[in-house]
């Protein structure tokens, strides 16, 4: 590069770098740190010579093959809408490969066995979400990866707007109707992982997801453990989940205190206590377990995460619900963790359908993303020294601690993705720890 660097390297052309450039390793012993960057795709082939007075090369070493390509060509990239103003209507059950994405082939090394498929959170450019699954890919990739990635996309809306201000009503209203496009697209993350089962030799897949990313995930995989007796994946990492931990667990997750008048619930606890088969007992993703191998669902959490725990962020969303126009009338009680005698009502004044069957899934997914207030804490910030999320759950790994130390700067609900490697490879060796990937890697 020019800017900053010694220069270009064209076809034919030396690049000379002096002496001066070299730094000191010891008596006799210099090295020369380099960071290669391409232009363009293609091919190339590159040789190091050593050469005295600018005379001419007296060793050359040997040449190394290079085949430059944008990251975007090396990972897989589904899409349920590679846009951030599609209607939650037009999202379909089946999602497309998009333009840009490879194609991988039939499995030919144990290495292409490994698939981790990545789903992005709210508020996320189409390029944005790229950049977010290049990062994750190639910082695990550099901590010895060398299995398929690929990306799960959806339709999540965007706001210039300040990130997780949720005294903002146009933020409000665009996370709702993000989050309402993130249930829908569970089918397709469901249809997905049933086509990744048919792949032989077989796959062994892997899902993480981050922030909203989990309802995707969650919602994909409670369809798959309604629906198949065996698991379709191996390991699901929830980080940082913007996801409400009652649907998970019904007795663990503590009880928030709601902070906007009348300071108490004005909806009742169906997360935690959702109508399916004429009961009340279960929570919502009840079930999503069975599509996973083991107790491998782990809880990425940080107890202080901004996003998920600040009052003008994820609480301060649900605690404002419902969304003006849409409406629940309670008629016999008002009080905490009870869901009889109530109804909901959208913005024509039609009743939404609450009755746990999943020909009536896409009325309940508005209930949840405009009207149903969230009595616990998120997923991503519910698990402390006296509330161990489990029910769906089998684990967790508290990024709040050493080696981790996420803390509760606004940019640290994404500090994996935006930070310098250097301060966050331990992330990344956790993830493909809890994947069970560092198997003869060396560790940090």
């Amino acid at each position: 590069m020019n800017n900053g660097g010694p220069g270009y390297l064209t076809n034919c052309v030396p690049l000379t770098v002096a002496r001066t450039n070299w730094q000191a390793a010891g008596a006799n012993n210099f090295f020369l740190p380099l960071i290669f960057e391409g232009i363009s795709t293609g091919q190339c082939v590159l040789t190091f010579g050593f050469s005295t007075n600018n005379g001419p090369p007296v060793a050359m070493s040997r040449p190394f093959y290079l085949n430059l390509k944008r990251v975007t060509d090396l990972y897989e990239h589904w899409t349920m809408g590679d846009s951030t103003n599609m209607d939650w209507h037009d999202i379909s059950a089946y999602p497309t490969r998009t333009a840009d994405s490879a194609i991988f082939g039939k499995p030919r090394t144990m290495d292409d066995l490994d698939y981790i498929l990545f789903v992005h959170g709210w508020r996320m450019q189409p390029w944005e979400r790229r950049a977010f699954a290049g990062e994750a890919y190639k910082r695990m990739w550099h901590l010895g990866y060398k299995g398929r990635f690929a990306l799960y996309s959806w339709p999540t809306d965007y706001s210039a707007l300040k990130f997780w201000d949720m005294t903002s009503l146009a933020n409000r209203q665009n996370y709702d109707r993000s989050e309402q496009r993130a249930w829908k697209s569970g089918m397709g993350m469901f249809a997905l992982l049933k086509d990744l089962n048919e792949i032989q030799p077989p796959l062994k897949l892997r899902v993480i997801a981050h922030s909203m990313g989990n309802v995707v995930a969650s919602e994909g995989l409670r369809l798959a453990g309604k629906e198949f007796n065996t698991p379709l994946v191996q390991s699901y990492i929830a980080s940082q989940a913007a996801s409400v931990a009652n649907a998970y667990d019904a007795v663990n997750p503590e009880i928030r205190t709601r902070t906007v008048p009348p300071f108490f619930y004005t909806t009742p606890e169906i997360y935690a206590h959702f109508q399916r088969n004429s009961t009340n007992i279960q929570p919502y993703f009840a079930g999503m377990k069975k599509a996973v191998q083991g107790t491998n669902i782990v809880n990425f959490n940080n107890l202080d995460d901004y996003a998920l725990s600040s009052v003008f962020a994820w609480p301060g969303n649900q605690d404002t619900k419902p969304d003006n126009n849409w409406q629940c009338q309670l008629v016999a009680t008002n009080s905490v963790n009870t869901n009889t005698g109530y109804t909901y009502w959208d913005t024509n004044n039609t009743q939404l359908i609450l009755n746990g069957r999943e020909a009536y899934r896409d009325q309940t997914h508005e209930i949840f993303s405009y009207i149903a207030q969230a009595e616990s804490k998120a997923l991503g910030c519910a698990e402390d020294p006296t509330h161990h999320i489990r029910g769906e759950i089998g684990g967790s790994v508290n990024l709040n601690r050493p080696p981790f130390n996420f803390k509760n700067n606004t940019y640290e609900h994404s500090a994996e993705f935006n930070s310098i490697n250097m301060n966050r490879r331990s992330y990344w060796w956790q993830v493909l720890s809890t994947f069970s990937l560092t198997n003869g890697l060396p560790s940090l």
